[in-house]
């Protein structure tokens, strides 16, 4: 939810990406980090090829920089349709996009922001969803409609980002204390 491109973010956040490499939690799939850094060095690889770069984290206080060593999967155009019921046959692109291989996480990383709410996104990159046990989306709402049918539970992550929804996290100079839901009294 945080790093939601639809609601402002830079879509580069890692929090979430570094503790589930930490955690060693594998069969996930990431959609999208938002880094066209690591693109265009990466679109000179092959698929297959083994590569080390260093990840998001470069725009938002939202994540540090993360130092993966990845198996390149996929490289694209990053441009599909969408086939589910938001937005049904709609033309979506992440501009150049890699899919990049980290230790059972893979990560779509796109040069252009957009929000991942059609299970399409991950079809279109070569990812299947039936296969993994985790779906990271950076999605608030929007996703619903077509990972609902999909998935088993859905859990909202509150991480740092421009788009979390922890309000306290957030400082405030012009507003008017005490103020709800920012304050207990107000």
């Amino acid at each position: 939810m945080a790093d939601n491109p639809g609601g402002g973010s830079a879509q580069d956040g890692t929090v979430l990406l570094e503790a589930l490499l930490d955690a060693k939690v594998g069969d996930v799939v990431v959609a999208t980090l938002i880094d066209p850094t690591v693109v265009d060095a990466v679109v000179e690889a092959s698929v297959g090829e083994r590569v080390t770069v260093e990840l998001g984290g470069h725009i938002e206080d939202n994540g540090n920089p993360i130092e993966v060593e990845a198996t390149v999967q996929n490289i694209s155009d990053g441009t599909y349709r969408n086939k589910g019921p938001m937005s049904t046959g709609l033309e979506v692109t992440f501009g150049q996009t890699v899919v990049l291989e980290c230790d059972g996480v893979e990560i779509i990383v796109g040069s252009h922001r957009q929000q991942p709410y059609d299970p399409e996104v991950f079809r279109a990159h070569d990812l299947q969803l039936e296969r993994v046990n985790m779906i990271v989306l950076k999605s608030t709402v929007h996703y619903r409609a077509g990972f609902e049918p999909l998935v088993e539970t859905i859990r909202e992550v509150a991480a740092p980002g421009l788009c979390s929804p922890d309000l306290s996290r957030f400082e405030y100079d012009h507003i008017p204390r005490p103020l709800y839901p920012l304050d207990e009294d107000a």
